[in-house]
This record gives C-alpha cells, structure tokens and sequence, in this order.
C-alpha cells in the first residue's frame, strides 16, 4: 500500500490493517507512517507479560505525551480470540489480528522470539534499530534514551582490560586478532569445568602460531570472587567494576541465556567483527585444538543444545535418537545428517518484495548417541515420545511450539521427505504443551 507516493514496509511485515479499541480496523500504513515502531509480544497466559504490560503503557503514554513519533503493535501468543480480547482490553496501542496466525509465525520466525514479553524496535523504514528493548523500557521509563540504538562492540567493550597478574591492556592488544568472549563465573560448576578446557584450547591456538585473545566477561557477584576466579585464567578480563553492565549488554547482543557461554568472533573489520561461532562451548570442549571452533553442522546432545552456530531454541530442530545402532551403523547416520545439513544452509530467504540467497539453516541436526542424557530426556518429555523405542528421529520447532515424531527408517530418503514436507508445511506437526 502506498501513501503520500511511498510504499509502506510495515505492510509486508503486518499485514494491510490492524486493530484498535472496540475492534475497530486501521490502515498498517497510514497509522505507522514515519514512525519508530516497538512490535511487543505477549500474551495474556504469560504472567511475565502482565506485570510488564501496565509499565509499557505508562512508558508509550509518555513518549506519545512527549510528542515522539513513536506507536506500539501487539502480537498475541494468546491461545484464542476470548484471551486476545480480553488482554488487548487493557492495551493503548494497536495490534495485528488474532486469526492473522501466518503473520504472527512470520513475525516471531524473523525476530527469533524465543520467549515473552519480547519488544523490537524498528525504525521508520522497518529495519531494526533494537531486537530486545523490553529492560532498556523498565531502565528509562521516561524514553530519554529512546530509541535504543545498540552500541558497537568496541563501545560495550571499552579501553580498559586486566590480567590475573594486574597488569592493564587496552583495545589496541585486541586488534587484528580473533577474539573469544567468555561469559563465565566462579559460582557456576559448569563454567569451573569448562575453564581449563578453555586454557588448554587457548594455550593450544598461541602455540599454533594464531592470534587470539580472550576476554572475560564476567558474572562473579564480588571482586574477591572476581580475583580468585581470574587466576585460574591465562587471558584478558574486563574489571569486575564494569562486568556487570558489559555483561548485561553483551548477553542481549549474543543472546546468552546462561553460562559457561562463548562468543567467537573474527579478526575486526573497523567497529564490527564477523561472528565465527555464538556459542562455541560445545565444540572447544570436542575439540580443543580445533580453532577457531566454527560451528559444527551436527552435533551429539552430550556435547551441548546448539548446532550450525543456532541454539535449540532458535532454529526447526531435527534430533537423531540411535543409542541401539552400530557404531559403524551410527557414522553413516552422522554422515547422512551433514549432507543434509549442507542442503538446508543453502536457500533463497524472502522479506516482503525482496529475495537473498542466505547460508543460514533452515533446519539444525543434532544426534543423541546416548541411551540416557539430560537434554535427550527433556526432549521426549515435551514431545510425549518416552515409549518410543527404536532409532527414531523428532523435529522440534521450539519457537512455533510444535514437534514430529518420525520412527520409520532413518537413512537419507526418509529423512529429506520429512524435512521437505517440513517446509512445504505438510508436515502432520503436532503441539507442544510448553
């Protein structure tokens, strides 16, 4: 649609009309011409959602009172059009209509919403300005920072960076290096476990002849559990006075959920490095002299949730259980899963008019070697599948909430159908009961 001679990006992105109090429709374009738009998820059952709803409408009506021109669109997970009525009741903005489902997947698909409340600020042409804006909402609640455009990397990081010998290093010592940023904590048993790994990995890389730096990013609660814990560390640190905001910020650009956690990043290009791998625990722990550990294209529930550089929760999952095969039997399966693998990193990706061919998978594969594992076990739990016996093999779409048992043959055939149906939308797909 156009207006005022231009085409509006909103439309692309949510849909011709939205909805405001009393149901009444509006025009996507006329409504978010020239605006900055914060594109909020939620849904009623989410009490998260509802104890941050009230403070955004406090924060929209200031901004709107401010005069900035600024509107919020909502895009419900509510369960049916009773719960959307009953939430969007309490809401001063806009919102997509609920039976617009194919929106709301296209929506939480292209901003990777792996939970609620989420709040994406885009700017007036529709492109990104903050992927995350929901804690920049709670610590401005006067919008004086609005509208949260994300620093680089050199300004989160800073000038100033320590070693366990107290010596001082500054940006200058990270230059033209690969970098690891490693989110870690003397209270966490993982990360006490995954430390000398690391070392072993690092000190492996320099005796290589690579340029590596590590930074320790760190989430230690005092300076003397700070100290003690960079002891046992042979690389940079930021200063425990700093971490916690560093960490704060660097976690919403990386998206770490949790820890031991770390960023892998290439040699630096002006303010920006390539991301090598997001979350390369797994593989250093694989592979300690494998740098720089890009991300592996399958990889075994035991050595970690993240495979082709996404996490379980972000990318269609298809997971390989096969604890009674053959080891012989097990490698031409892993086989079988990379060559798939390499066909699902190759496409064409579509955002409203305009088409990219992209590298990044459609679909992440993961085996499960072991009869027993954590991860494993979660996993037939939320699908239902414990009575499953049998190689068998489950496609898990975390962030769509639905799943798929496939427990016929697992060779080549059979699993490129399952995923071929999988994105035609054939797929008899089930629901998970999150």
């Amino acid at each position: 649609m156009s207006i005022f001679g231009f085409t509006s990006p909103f439309v692309p992105l949510l849909g011709p009309t939205l909805l405001q109090k009393g149901g009444k429709e509006v025009s996507t374009a006329e409504l978010l011409h020239g605006k900055t738009v914060g594109i909020y998820f939620s849904a009623h059952w989410c009490p998260p959602c509802r104890g941050f709803t009230p403070e955004l409408a406090t924060y929209y009506k200031t901004l709107q009172a401010s005069g900035k021109p600024f509107e919020i669109v909502f895009v419900s997970s509510d369960k049916d059009q009773a719960s959307f009525d009953e939430y969007f009741g309490e809401m001063p903005w806009a919102a997509v209509p609920f039976a617009a489902r194919d929106v709301h997947s296209a929506l939480n698909s292209l901003y990777k919403v792996q939970g609620i409340p989420t709040l994406v600020i885009v700017d007036e042409h529709g492109n990104t300005i903050n992927p995350n804006a929901r804690s920049k909402v709670s610590q401005d609640p006067e919008g004086l920072h609005f509208p949260y455009v994300p620093k680089t990397l050199p300004q989160i990081l800073g000038n100033h960076f320590v070693n366990r010998d107290g010596q001082s290093f500054s940006a200058a010592d990270l230059k033209g290096k690969h970098l690891g940023l490693y989110f870690s904590a003397s209270w966490c048993g993982p990360c006490q476990n995954f430390t000398p790994v690391l070392a072993e990995a690092y000190a492996a890389a320099k005796a290589a002849g690579n340029e590596l730096e590590i930074v320790f990013v760190s989430g230690d609660r005092s300076q003397g559990d700070f100290d003690g814990y960079l002891k046992k560390m042979p690389w940079l640190a930021i200063p425990f006075e700093s971490a916690s905001a560093v960490y704060e910020e660097l976690g919403e650009v990386y998206d770490v959920e949790g820890i031991p956690h770390l960023v892998v990043l290439g040699p630096n290009r002006g303010p920006t490095r390539p991301v090598v791998n997001k979350d390369a625990v797994s593989v250093v722990r694989s592979d300690p002299k494998g740098f720089p550990w890009a991300p592996k294209s399958v990889v075994d529930l035991s050595e970690g949730a993240s495979s082709g550089g996404f996490s379980i929760n972000e990318k269609p999952s298809l997971v390989v259980f096969y604890s009674s095969l053959s080891e012989a039997e097990q490698v031409a399966v892993d086989a079988t899963l990379k060559t798939l693998a390499a066909e699902s990193s190759k496409g064409v990706v579509c955002q409203g008019d305009v088409c990219t061919v992209s590298d990044e998978p459609a679909v992440i594969f993961f085996t499960s070697k072991d009869k027993e594992s954590g991860i494993a076990d979660q996993i037939h739990n939320l699908t239902k599948s414990e009575s499953v016996h049998g190689p068998h093999a489950i496609l898990l779409d975390i962030s769509e909430r639905k799943f798929f048992v496939h427990t016929g043959a697992i060779d080549a055939a059979a699993l490129r159908d399952v995923l071929a149906q999988f994105q035609a939308k054939t797929l008899a797909l089930q629901a998970l009961e999150l």
